[in-house]
């Protein structure tokens, strides 16, 4: 049972990534636990009964809110636990709940833009930069149909594979491998499936270690791929898939492709890590 952690607010991108789940658990034996964190605004309202006063109150308006949405969802969700709910600095309190919870994944929402600062900026924050397990990001509701690992080294695929073995233990979704890199200025962009090249020259060690992996636990990849191109060009070719499984970048303070890719990413992304 993969325990699963949600950030849940009453908004359009809590909406998605809540339906996005329920069709998530088709594939993934889950439990879902909802939580909401209530951020104060404004100055602190210091110690005692007046911030104790306060914090009551935002409980139970968050409460409100919170339970309202969780009831209408619950007819596609129905073994979802009752949501857990805080007073306090978002990134702090949810990281506190993924470590004392020991949650096997965390998931939020966040709309799809075509401006990357939002993207940029949830990477770069200390939520995704210490959380101790993958995250889920959901941008849009889509089919859960197909999945895409994508891989560029040994460190990569060894990341990003056993993070998906380990949250989908069964048959389906579909399985394709892809292994990108970006073109040098100037140079033109390719785009070659393995299964229909000259054996000559299927030889790509990256794709053959990652391919072996999954076959290692009964997943055979359906398609493997050998992508070239710049972010926008491999966005369009990730548009048809129901879920993007890539490593989380290294140093996403720093700005390069892989960062201007996954920030235009138009389906659910999975961010693996050590």
């Amino acid at each position: 049972m993969i325990k699963t952690l949600a950030s849940l607010n009453a908004d359009l991108a809590s909406d998605i990534a809540f339906r996005y789940a329920s069709r998530l658990s088709q594939f993934v034996d889950m439990n879902l636990q909802a939580i909401h964190v209530e951020e104060v605004e404004g100055p602190s309202p210091g110690t005692g009964w007046v911030r104790n006063t306060l914090e009551r109150g935002l409980l139970h308006t968050a409460q409100e809110e919170i339970t309202s949405l969780i009831k209408s969802a619950r007819s596609q969700y129905r073994t979802l636990d009752t949501p857990i709910i805080r007073v306090g600095e978002r990134e702090h309190e949810l990281l506190r709940e993924i470590r004392d919870g020991s949650y096997d994944l965390f998931m939020e929402g966040i709309l799809n833009s075509f401006s990357p600062v939002n993207f940029n900026r949830r990477l770069q924050s200390g939520l995704y930069r210490n959380a101790p397990c993958p995250i889920l990001l959901v941008k849009n509701l889509v089919e859960l149909n197909r999945t895409a690992i994508l891989v560029r080294d040994s460190t990569d695929l060894k990341i990003s594979i056993s993070s998906f073995l380990k949250i989908f233990t069964k048959p389906d979704p579909e399985v394709d491998l892809i292994h990108f890199s970006f073109p040098e200025s100037g140079r033109k962009g390719f785009k070659e499936k393995v299964e229909d090249s000259e054996p000559s020259t299927r030889k790509n060690k990256t794709l053959e270690d990652a391919r072996a992996m999954l076959m290692e636990n009964d997943r055979e990849p359906k398609e493997s791929w050998i992508i070239r191109d710049t972010p926008e060009k491999l966005n369009d070719f990730l548009a048809d898939y129901g879920l993007v499984v890539i490593r989380m970048p290294g140093n996403p303070a720093k700005k390069n492709r892989v960062m201007e890719m996954l920030s235009h990413v138009p389906t659910a992304t999975l961010l693996c890590r050590k």
